[in-house]
């Protein structure tokens, strides 16, 4: 596991500059078996919508597995739509919730290209779940095997990895594997900016940056309070 696990911490690294937090840490959100070894770590996030990563790491079937939990702590960022990310035929497939958020999603040149990353490992990317929790598949839970009811925050993004233990000596193999992780996180902060875009288009009369969430006129370009371009 000290291969893969340095592996995603390399990748965290090269985008968030949140310190490891031990008081971001919650276990319960996560289900699993009494039989396997479960490895939390936990991060503070600067600069993005999710504020905090929690991750878990496990060994099954000799693959290591990488659960991903961002949330979004704050209270200004609202979104009301969910989207679901996984590979079928080892291309990406994308499903959601209201369909003009889909259609976003589904048109979005950032997103896009994170697909290649995502799908050059075919064994690597499983699923990314985001949105409101109150649009969460309910299907998928056991799957998944996250509580989704003690989930504390609206908004939230869970994703499933995995590294082979047979492939992971392989150069090849590792540099795909943190071009993955890169692309990863890039599709949650994208989805996230995306539903919280949209919401804003339907709501209107309100508009928040999508950096720190300080309401803005209808008109700006860059956020007053962090400096952040609005798109």
């Amino acid at each position: 596991m000290d291969t893969a696990a340095n592996l995603i911490f390399r990748s965290i690294s090269a985008i968030y500059e949140g310190t490891i937090s031990s008081s971001t840490l919650d276990p319960t959100l996560f289900s699993g078996d009494n039989d396997k070894k479960y490895t939390y770590y936990g991060f503070r996030l600067r600069e993005v919508i999710p504020s905090r990563l929690i991750m878990r790491i496990y060994e099954e079937n000799k693959n290591t597995i990488f659960d991903m939990l961002w949330l979004v702590d704050n209270s200004k960022i609202e979104g009301k739509g969910n989207t679901v990310f996984s590979l079928k035929s080892s291309k990406m497939d994308v499903d959601g919730s209201p369909r003009d958020f889909l259609k976003r999603i589904e048109s979005d040149a950032t997103i896009k290209a994170c697909y290649g990353d995502l799908e050059a490992n075919d064994d690597f990317f499983d699923k990314a779940i985001m949105g409101s929790k109150e649009l969460f598949p309910s299907k998928l839970s056991n799957q998944i095997q996250l509580n989704i009811d003690k989930v504390p925050t609206p908004l939230y993004a869970f994703s499933r990895c995995k590294l082979s233990s047979k492939k992971i000596k392989n150069e090849d193999y590792q540099g795909n594997a943190i071009n993955g992780f890169l692309a990863l996180i890039d599709l949650v902060h994208r989805s996230l900016e995306i539903l919280f875009l949209v919401t804003q288009e339907t709501l209107k009369s309100k508009v928040f940056c999508i950096r720190c969430g300080q309401q803005l006129p209808l008109d700006s370009y860059y956020c007053p309070i962090c400096g952040s371009k609005q798109n």
